[in-house]
Formats: structure tokens, sequence, C-alpha cells
């Protein structure tokens, strides 16, 4: 059985992307990599308005905490207004209401190329 290669340092894999970047740069060369178009910042949620948007998920409480990978108790204090979701959490909400937005961020990302 053959060994495994040793895996690259994160230094190491720095170093010879920017020696592949100078390259390319001297050698007026194209570089490809992967552009992903980002939404724009989503919006405060506050706890109308997050109690709108599971009711017409037709969700109950459990169910949309699960969904957002949170405590039922987190998602009680944001509708009760206690507390504001923040994070990653704001940005499952703005996909779940506007599920268009993530559609348009995939179908734009892919490989192309762009001089450096």
């Amino acid at each position: 059985m053959k060994a495994k290669p040793a895996k690259k340092s994160v230094a190491q894999r720095l170093i010879e992307s920017m020696e592949e970047g100078l390259e390319a740069l001297r050698a007026d060369k194209e570089l490809s990599g992967t552009f992903v178009a980002l939404p724009p910042d989503p919006p405060q949620f506050d706890r109308r308005h997050l109690r709108t948007l599971r009711r017409r998920s037709k969700m109950s409480q459990p169910g949309f905490a699960k969904v957002l990978n949170v405590s039922v108790k987190a998602l009680e204090s944001w509708e009760q207004g206690v507390r504001q979701p923040n994070g990653a959490a704001l940005r499952l909400l703005q996909f779940l209401e506007n599920p268009s937005l993530l559609l348009r961020m995939t179908k734009g990302a892919g490989s192309s190329s762009r001089r450096p």
C-alpha cells in the first residue's frame, strides 16, 4: 500500500500561492478563481417580522428553531423582543424570507479567469 503524501502546512501552501501569483504577474498570465456574488447584508428581524416569517412558513416554534439550529428558548426570546438574532441566524432568516437570493448567489458562483 502506498503511503499518503505529507499534508502541506498552511504556510507552505501560502508561499506556493504567492509564488504562483508572482509567476502569473511576470508572465502576464490569467489566474483562475471562484467568485461568489454575496447578497446584501441581512436586515434586522424584529419580533413581529420574525413571527410573521415563521407563521408564513407554517412552522411551529420547535420546528422553526430546528431549521435555524437554535434552541426553542432562543427563538422564544427573539419573538418576545428580549433578544435579536444575529450572525448566521440572520443570514439564514434572510434566505428563508427570500429564497431567490440564495438561488442567485449559487448561480453566480463558478470558476472564471481574471488577471491578478
